[in-house]
């Protein structure tokens, strides 16, 4: 009956203030209008009304402004911070009094008062601050100094990772939250990576943990490409969304005839070998990896494939082997690629000369058209001067 009650002084109390009414309403907004209304101050029945946007367990700053009680002794100050039901901060004679909830995650500054700025910060927002907080001057008796409203928004990520990598996503929250996938590019519903329960989903029961406000998603693969979205339990509203893109592993190398080609596997999970020569673009299979083995290995790879330590080793190369080399796991998801040039040092310093050379020779044209246009007006003063000698004889 109490809670009842308590609710409905908050909303008498909203339904006669114009101002908490018309942040009420602004609260419904989608969320692109109301990150607008952030920077934005109107003038509603005389007093500036200021919204502040915090992300959830982010910090955020409540104006008010004090200016009038200026050259007040700070012993002498008496500052109220309230919601229509809530008493969140109280700052009496240099003491600080927070109301329930907000101990140790709120505070004002005893020089800003001085200077009257009498804003308060609060720590650790979550969902369940949002309201209207009401800041007032307390003296023989209350003066209402404003109102403002506080937004609560999810944290929004874009992540791009490579295969194989761990995916970290930061929970925001030590109360119960549930974290959701859903395949990029997928109609099919979310899936659970955690319940409300604090336990994996299926199929991620030996890839996801959680320690220290964060969940770990290991060895990701192209499947785990879409939206995770981690929500609170308590509210049902959505905490963060990060939208995770996984791309393979790519390199380049220029190895000499004779020597040997190493590929990371970057999983110890069962993956198979590629190889498409230069020019070719069919694939044939150099073998395949299972319990830290090669395995199967194709035509002309069988005496020249082993694997160690997360990493196949191709031994001997020779020209034939020059093209690009894919590790891909069982589901076809692309782990790496790797093009591979064979050709020996000598052939490539001379590729280097060559390279020189070219860059050269533009060089050297320019010089020797600066010589010749040197040397006519070289020619040029010799011919005048001859013909001044030639005059003064004369």
């Amino acid at each position: 009956m109490a809670s009842r009650a308590g609710k409905k002084t908050k909303a008498t109390h909203r339904q006669t203030s114009l101002n908490s009414c018309w942040c009420l309403a602004a609260c419904r907004l989608d969320h692109w209008l109301r990150f607008i209304l952030v920077a934005v101050q109107v003038q509603i029945a005389s007093q500036p009304i200021v919204f502040v946007l915090v992300l959830v367990a982010d910090s955020g700053t409540l104006p008010c402004n004090g200016t009038a009680y200026v050259g007040v002794p700070v012993q002498q100050s008496h500052i109220l911070w309230q919601t229509a039901d809530r008493r969140v901060f109280e700052f009496s004679a240099g003491r600080v009094r927070p109301g329930a909830g907000f101990e140790g995650r709120s505070e004002m500054s005893s020089e800003k008062i001085r200077q009257g700025d009498f804003s308060l910060t609060i720590h650790n927002i979550s969902f369940s601050d949002e309201d209207t907080y009401e800041c007032y001057w307390e003296a023989d008796k209350e003066h209402f100094l404003g109102s403002v409203p506080l937004f609560v928004e999810a944290h929004r990520y874009n992540l791009t990772l490579q295969s194989r990598a761990n995916l970290t996503l930061l929970l925001h929250s030590s109360a119960p939250v549930e974290v959701l996938f859903t395949p990029a590019g997928s109609a099919e519903p979310p899936r659970f990576l955690l319940n409300n329960t604090g336990r994996p989903g299926p199929g991620y029961e030996h890839r996801v943990s959680v320690q220290s406000g964060s969940l770990t998603l290991r060895s990701l693969t192209a499947a785990d490409q879409g939206n995770y979205t981690v929500r609170d339990c308590s509210t049902d509203r959505t905490i963060s969304t990060v939208s995770v893109s996984v791309e393979a592993h790519s390199d380049s190398l220029i190895l000499p005839p004779g020597a040997n080609l190493t590929l990371r596997l970057f999983t110890a999970e069962p993956v198979e070998v590629l190889f498409a020569a230069a020019g070719e673009g069919a694939s044939v299979s150099v073998c395949a990896v299972e319990r830290g083995a090669a395995s199967r290995p194709g035509p002309g790879y069988e005496h020249r494939v082993s694997v160690q330590s997360g990493s196949l080793t191709l031994r001997s190369l020779t020209a034939a082997d020059q093209g690009q080399y894919t590790v891909r796991d069982l589901q076809g998801h692309t782990i790496s690629t790797v093009s591979v040039l064979v050709e020996d040092a000598g052939a490539t310093r001379t590729k280097n000369y060559y390279f020189i050379l070219l860059l050269l020779l533009p060089l050297a044209a320019v010089l020797g058209v600066l010589y010749k246009k040197r040397e006519v007006k070289t020619q040029e003063y010799e011919l005048q001067g001859q013909r001044c000698v030639e005059d003064s004889t004369l």
